[in-house]
């Protein structure tokens, strides 16, 4: 039986069965083929231009009159982003224009609330950072130095891609809470598009998974938790009952987080290996309705994100009536 693509098909079994099926590209099809592909597998389809490019030259001529690898590339980056956020229409990740009117190094140079958080800085403070630990005086620090030894000290997105550019990352999740990923070669071009220069609210990995994957586990060995960080109770759970702990970050100017708090009651530390943050911290007990943009609930085409949480609130907090006194 040959069924010629596009056509519906169901079979029933009228007896016990044997049989063989097979799939295959025609060239007759090429045109749907190449852009079904350019979609749903993008991290095939390089690898497939190039073979195209040396056995059937014809069909790779075809392909870029389609668009080539850019438009390969860009419908990979609109299908993550319709399914990261459905409710957003393409034409709505820059409708606020914040990457042209959010000043970045206004935020960056802003002084800092309360004189700051309390520095340690490593090898040499770190007896003295484990005490504060101890102590469990449930503030804020800072940890200067530390990673000279990590081969992470090096990464970079151009060679996180050189060592792992076939692995799919997670960018998002969809409506049913399940993750959106795409490969790592093209997450790294999108930080460095014109898409993610002028995106609201940018994609970025969030990749709570990495460990569990052949390749990506091998991140882990490229950098150690500190010391007053080693007491874990959560360490003595089982990989399949613990909550996730740890992640790799990556995004480009304007992704981040808004304002968020650890549902389970932990605490949490962050090393930064390339590139700025700004960081904004209030204090257990702080009421919610402070922190968040007013416009969330009347906004339909409400875009999330830091972005619009430092556009949005953050300017507020930094007001002398600010209610919040202690944040930082």
């Amino acid at each position: 039986m040959y069924v010629p693509a596009g056509w519906w098909h169901a079979v029933l079994n009228l007896d016990t069965t044997i049989a063989v099926t097979h799939n295959l590209a025609e060239p007759v099809n090429f045109d749907k083929i190449w852009m079904v592909c350019a979609r749903k597998r993008t991290d095939m389809v390089p690898e497939w231009m190039g073979t195209l490019r040396a056995h059937r030259p014809e069909l790779a001529e075809r392909a870029e009159e389609l668009g080539g690898l850019a438009a390969v590339l860009q419908m990979a980056i609109d299908h993550r982003k319709k399914k990261c956020r459905s409710g957003l229409r393409l034409e709505d990740w820059t409708r606020r224009g914040y990457a042209s009117r959010l000043d970045l190094e206004a935020i960056a140079n802003a002084p800092e609330r309360l004189g700051g958080c309390t520095r340690f800085w490593l090898p040499g403070d770190g007896r003295a950072a484990c005490s504060w630990m101890a102590e469990g005086r449930g503030q804020p620090m800072v940890l200067e130095g530390g990673v000279d030894e990590w081969p992470a000290k090096h990464w970079s997105l151009q060679n996180l891609k050189q060592r792992f550019g076939s692995c799919k990352v997670r960018v998002g999740s969809d409506d049913n809470d399940s993750s959106v990923r795409m490969p790592l070669c093209d997450f790294a071009a999108y930080c460095s598009s014109a898409a993610a220069e002028a995106d609201d609210n940018p994609l970025q990995v969030y990749d709570g998974a990495f460990e569990d994957h052949k390749k990506l586990k091998a991140l882990l060995r490229d950098y150690e938790v500190p010391e007053c960080f080693r007491e874990d109770l959560f360490s003595v759970i089982s990989d399949d009952e613990r909550p996730p702990s740890r992640w790799i970050v990556l995004g480009p100017k304007r992704a981040g987080s808004s304002v968020t708090t650890d549902p389970l009651g932990t605490c949490s530390w962050h090393t930064l290996l390339q590139g700025r943050r700004r960081w904004y911290l209030a204090p257990p007990g702080t009421q919610a309705h402070l922190l968040s943009p007013s416009h969330k609930l009347t906004d339909p085409d409400y875009v999330g994100g830091a972005a619009q949480w430092f556009d949005a609130v953050w300017p507020n907090s930094q007001l002398p009536a600010w209610p919040c006194k202690n944040a930082i």
